[in-house]
């Protein structure tokens, strides 16, 4: 990654990267390890 601003754009993969995941767990739940199941199992 590019953190110092000193080189050019790492290009497009990591966009796809980051919007692939988005929309698997938008598709898919994010399941029985996120925040909102325990919260609801405790209540």
């Amino acid at each position: 990654m590019n953190w110092f601003g000193n080189q050019a754009g790492e290009g497009y993969e990591y966009s796809l990267l980051v919007i692939g995941i988005a929309l698997s767990i938008l598709m898919n739940g994010s399941g029985k390890y996120s925040i909102d199941t325990i919260i609801s199992q405790k209540q």
